[in-house]
């Protein structure tokens, strides 16, 4: 898949244009999420929401985690979370 400057690509066009994604590559792309939410959790950040039109790629490299819209604090009560 080619990466426009001009824009981020989602994980979402990824699958969508390489139909099978490599395992290597799922591999890589997982460990970068894993490290992004756990960074997020360090902050006190649940995302709530990780799918793949909410993982962006500014270059081949690098998965970003987006869209924190539904996310919460984890030190919300638990009654928060029921609102």
């Amino acid at each position: 898949m080619s990466y426009g400057t001009d824009r981020s690509w989602k994980l979402d066009d990824l699958i969508e244009s390489q139909g099978r994604v490599p395992e290597h590559q799922v591999l890589d792309i997982g460990i970068q999420i894993a490290r992004g939410l756990r960074a997020a959790n360090r902050k006190g950040l649940i995302h709530r929401d990780v799918k793949p039109a909410n993982i962006l790629f500014v270059d081949e490299q690098a998965a970003k985690i987006g869209d924190f819209g539904i996310g919460r604090l984890c030190n919300a009560t638990v009654a928060e979370y029921r609102e």
